[in-house]
Formats: structure tokens, sequence, C-alpha cells
């Protein structure tokens, strides 16, 4: 088989989606808004554990019966004329469409989509495959089909149920004010303030605060410097037997055992490791990794651990130091922060205006870049994503306003597709602000406000995502 590079420069505007759950089979990364005629379709292999082999992508029209493979396992593209076509190396329309993964288990590949006004409306599948001669039939993993339908033009959504929406909350009084941000792979689709609200309105987001720092974390661990699997007892090797075993995953899925509430997470007299000491001292709620108990001690925990891994490194070492060169300046935000003291709440402290999650949002229907920048590996965006409690008992949790099917790495699960794969997640505060992203259909929204309560803010994002699929879908 011929081998393409193993890696191409990815395009300016790399709009990706989730297709596959990555801990069980390679994901396929791609633009699921409808492509345009004449335009680039910028792609992604991610197979984690699998760097060094080699791969092939294929597209065939769709829907399709599936080539069945020799043990059993079946490929679902169709065998037709197109996909006989994309497996031909050197066709200028399928850049990178066979090569080897990097050590990451990724590839980046690129559908060149051709001006013919007869393509508009078809429907095409994409798979992946990652390729090994100790399997039975030759193949190490398989991924599940994107589809895309080919497009002309782009036509402009109707927003006006969803605006609707959000002023009936504003003359029911059920919001003061608030704004909404609408984000395609594309850019900004909707800027709308209602009530008090305006462009100038920094809020703080509370809980909605969690996923943005999940998001830093994982910069981290895309860095080598810190493993969802490290235990507290790599930084920390005086604590008890049962908090030394606590790992990163658990501090940030909350099921880490350690206590709901601390007093100095408030405080701006002490220091963030100060109060991770402090933490680490009180009595476990249960045994680490047996219950979900929703709460921000933990996430505080884990911020320290990041301050000390920064620091074994070499690196600025301060949460907020780490916040500003891995996360604040590849996105060009301006007003979002943590304040300046040297306790920063990591659960819960940030405040920004409507503006600053319009970047945010775009990344992670990127699949974790923007523009030319990988923020976020397609790895850690797929790991971020993945259930973290199935099964376990749940002591506490507010996501029942949110319709929550479960939870991840520092972000709520609001559905899935038939694999399993998270296609809806959401991060909400206890002020009403809350962000989604909806992989399916391929938009993000941001609902920010200041109120009291989530219960009404829940309320009208749980209308506001049917009327959002309805104008974009």
């Amino acid at each position: 088989m011929n081998i393409l590079p193993p890696r191409i420069t990815r395009p300016l505007f790399a709009f990706l989606c989730l297709a596959a759950p990555l801990w069980a089979q390679p994901a396929l990364l791609c633009v699921k808004s409808p492509p345009r005629l004449g335009t680039s379709v910028a792609c992604e292999v991610a197979a984690p554990g699998n760097g060094g082999k080699s791969y092939v992508a294929a597209l065939s029209f769709a829907p399709a019966a599936g080539i069945a493979l020799g043990d059993g396992r079946s490929v679902a593209l169709g065998n037709d004329a197109l996909l006989q076509v994309s497996l031909i190396p050197g066709i200028a329309e399928f850049v990178g469409f066979q090569g080897t993964l990097d050590a990451r288990g990724e590839a980046s590949l690129q559908i060149n989509v051709p001006s013919e006004p007869a393509l508009d409306g078809i429907e095409l599948a994409m798979g992946a495959v990652v390729l090994d001669g100790a399997s039975s039939a030759g193949v190490a993993a398989i991924s599940q089909p994107v589809r895309m339908r080919l497009q002309a033009s782009m036509t402009a959504p109707d927003f006006s149920t969803v605006s609707a929406r959000v002023q009936a909350a504003i003359t029911a009084g059920a919001l003061n004010g608030a704004g909404l941000l609408v984000v395609d792979r594309f850019g900004p689709r909707l800027t709308q303030f209602f009530g008090n609200t305006t462009a100038n309105s920094v809020y703080p987001i509370a809980s909605a605060t969690k996923w943005i720092s999940a998001m830093l974390l994982m910069t981290l661990v895309d860095d080598g410097l810190l493993s969802l699997d490290t235990s507290l007892g790599t930084y920390y090797p005086n604590l008890s037997l049962l908090r030394r075993g606590i790992t990163l995953r658990q501090l940030f899925s909350h099921t880490s055992g350690l206590a709901a509430n601390a007093p100095c997470m408030n405080s701006d007299t002490t220091t963030l490791q100060a109060c991770a000491d402090q933490i680490l001292g009180l009595p476990l709620q249960y045994l680490p990794g047996t219950a979900f108990s929703y709460g921000g001690t933990s996430m505080h925990v884990a911020g320290a651990v990041a301050e000390l891994a920064a620091a074994a490194a070499g690196m600025p070492a301060s949460w907020n130091q780490l916040f500003a060169t891995r996360f604040l300046q590849p996105l060009g935000l301006g007003t979002m922060s943590f304040g300046a003291g040297p306790n920063p709440r990591v659960a819960g402290g940030i405040t920004c205006n409507l503006a600053d999650l319009a970047p945010v949002l775009r990344m992670l229907l990127a699949g974790g870049d923007f523009g030319a920048t990988e923020v976020l590996s397609a790895n850690s965006l797929a790991t971020m994503l993945a259930e973290t409690g199935e099964g376990l008992p749940v002591l506490s949790s507010p996501g029942a306003a949110l319709q929550a099917i479960g939870y991840g790495f520092g972000v709520w699960r609001l559905d899935e597709d038939t694999n399993g794969t998270t296609a809806t997640a959401a991060s909400m505060g206890a002020f009403g602000s809350a962000f989604w992203i909806d992989y399916e259909v391929g938009y993000g929204a941001w609902l920010f406000t200041l109120d009291q309560g989530t219960a009404d803010a829940a309320a009208v994002i749980a209308d506001l995502r049917p009327l959002l699929r309805d104008a974009l879908d």
C-alpha cells in the first residue's frame, strides 16, 4: 500500500466534530454542518493507543449496507464507485486518505469537494480503519461512519422562535436579562441581548467554569505533564493510603470521595496550595471511586496538582499563569478571568462576557483547534466527553436541572448517539449561565445570565435545544 505523509498541515478552519468513542474504536472527526460545493472539508482520524500504525479512510454514497471483513466485523460503507475512487492514492479530492498515525494515534485528512451542481444534496458516508497485521482480518479498529450532505450554498437560519423563547422568559420575570450566542464551525450565527444584559456585561459564571478548567488540565495531559491516572500520592507522598490513590480523573469527575465543602475555597487570604492541603486533611465522604457526589473541593485540589506539575517542569506555575498562557492567549480572550488572587476557585471562579465564549465554542466544535492552533488534542476532547460515573450510586447531583444522562471529565453529558458517544455536552453554573455543544447538528450555544438559581435558566435551555436544532439542522 502506498503511504502518504502521516500528517498534513491543518487548514485555517479545521471544522471537525466527534463521530465515535475514542476509547473503543477510532474516531473520525469531520464536518457535519453541510459542506459546501467547491470548498475543503478537514477531517481527522484519532485512535489512541495505535500510534505508528497505518490507516485507510474512504468515502461512499450513503446509506450503505456495509462491507464484511473476514472476522465477522464490517465497515459501514458501501462498496460503490465512490469508495473505489477514494481508495486510489494521489487523487486530488482525497488528501491524506492513506497514511500512518502519529505518536498520539492521530492523522489529518481533507476532502476537496468539486464545484459540480449535480452534487448538491448528495449524501456521503465516510469511515476509517486502522490496519494491524496481527489481527485476523488485518484491521485493528474501525470507526463508525460520518454522514454529510453536500450543499451548494449556506442558507441563513431562522432564529425567530429561539429569540422569542428567551424574550418570553424575560417578559415573565424568569430571567432579569440574558445574552444568547450561537456558533457553528463557520463562526457566530446569532448574538442577541435581552433585558438588562448588554455586550459590556461581565458576570460570574459559577460552575460553568468546570468544563473550562477541565480543558486547561487536558492541555497539561496533552503535553505529558499530567496523566488522568496521576494519583495524589505523586505530589503528596505523606497522605493516607486511601487519599494517595485518588486520581486526577476522579478529582474532576466528582468520584474522589473528598469532602463536599471547604471554607478555604472562598478565602482571598490563602493560596490554592494551602487550601488544597486543608481539603486533603478533611474526612472522606466515601471510599474513592465508589460514588458520585457533586462539588468543587476535588477540582480545587486538581488545580493545585496542576500547579505542582507545571513547577516540576520548570514552567510558570500558578493556576492563573497556566490559564493565561495555555487558554486565554491561544483563544484571544480578553475579559475572561479567575481574578488576580492566589486562591482561584478552580471549579467556579470565572467571570467573563458573552463574546468570550465564541472562541471556546468554536474550538470545541473544531475538535480542539482554534484556527491553525491546536488548543486541545482530539483525544483529550473525546476523553472529557466519555462517561466517568457509570454504575456508581449518586449521593448528590444538580444534573437533573439540565436533564443530564451522565458526567464526563468536568462536563455534563446530556444525550448520546446509538454508539454511546456523547452527542450533547454542557456546563452550567448556579447563576444560570450555561454553554453547550450539540455535536450531532454541529453548533454551540451560550446562555449568559445572572440570576439566582438554575431552574428558570435550565427550563429555557431545555426549550432552546430543539428550537436550535430545527433552525440549524
